[in-house]
């Protein structure tokens, strides 16, 4: 199997990371969010490749994997956005890859990647939030050492769909 690269995004990657945005989603949350709402991802191409190239310009941490010269799939992290938050804590805002190459390392790579830098950057933990019923998801920053918080639930409506959200977390040492 070819090699997974990571590398920095640049604004010329915006188209790529939306089709992976919206792909994933699609595929990923086809048992969590209504089809119609799925399916209208789709007519959102243009315009999230234009946020994405917005964010990558204006300096939002975007990690890319690559496989044979394809970016297939995207990490986006930060500082914590939980208005709680601990000094000292980051964030993986959110991490995508095309559904093709699941559980194929790359993924793995990504956060790996990501962890790294995070703490290169100074941050002692680590965050990220992932949909109630998305088992799959769950299952993998498990075994990455995330740790649920418990009692702290986010709900967000997509779609006409209330999601629930879980905030999990791990130590970057």
């Amino acid at each position: 199997m070819t090699e997974t690269g990571i590398r920095p995004a640049t604004a010329f990657d915006g188209a790529r990371i939306a089709a992976i945005h919206i792909q994933a989603w699609q595929q990923g949350y086809a048992h969590l969010l209504p089809e119609h709402y799925l399916r209208g991802l789709g007519n959102q191409l243009p315009t999230r490749t234009r946020q994405w190239q917005e964010r990558i310009r204006e300096g939002q941490r975007v990690l890319l994997a690559e496989r044979a010269g394809q970016v297939i799939g995207w990490l986006v992290w930060g500082h914590s956005r939980d208005a709680e938050a601990r000094a000292g804590c980051g964030e993986i805002h959110a991490i995508n890859l095309d559904p093709a190459h699941w559980r194929l390392g790359a993924g793995r790579r990504l956060m790996e990647t990501a962890h790294a830098e995070l703490a290169g950057a100074g941050f002692s933990e680590v965050t990220l939030w992932v949909l109630e019923g998305n088992a799959r998801a769950l299952a993998f920053y498990q075994t990455l050492g995330y740790q649920r918080d418990q009692g702290l639930v986010h709900e967000q409506e997509r779609g006409g769909a209330t999601l629930r959200e879980w905030r999990l977390r791990r130590p970057l040492a």
